[in-house]
């Protein structure tokens, strides 16, 4: 497989409050994916990243 996209909605909150993800959560979560699209043989893995503004 060549390369593979994701799509994140960058939705999080400020990671204090318990159940809530946080930027740090929201990396670490994203760093796991590309590792594991590595694992399986993906040669690219690209993120796409949305905001959405309050």
């Amino acid at each position: 497989m060549k390369a593979f996209g994701f799509l994140s909605f960058g939705h999080y909150g400020s990671g204090a409050a318990p159940g809530e993800y946080g930027a740090k959560e929201a990396l670490k979560q994203t760093v796991e994916t590309a590792v594991g699209a590595d694992e399986i043989g993906v040669n690219g893995a690209y993120f796409r990243v949305h905001h959405f503004a309050e």
